[in-house]
């Protein structure tokens, strides 16, 4: 049995393309959610380069901070 791999967001490059293979694992999810995200026009804001789409490092980093609770 193969163990979980552990995905490397590169957050100290905010200009960084991350493709959704790469992203999805980091956000718990999977490829099929970002993509429904993507056509539903939620979600992460993402690049389309040609066919390939990828999503930057600052826009990852603020969608989570739009999405951060905290608790008193």
């Amino acid at each position: 049995m193969s163990s979980p791999t552990t995905t490397k967001i590169p957050f100290d490059d905010p200009e960084a393309l991350v493709p959704p293979a790469q992203l999805a694992p980091f956000l718990h999810t999977n490829e099929a959610v970002l993509a429904q995200n993507r056509y539903r026009r939620t979600g992460v804001p993402f690049v389309r380069h040609g066919r390939r789409i990828f999503y930057r490092v600052k826009d990852i980093r603020a969608y989570l901070d739009a999405r951060t609770e905290l608790l008193d």
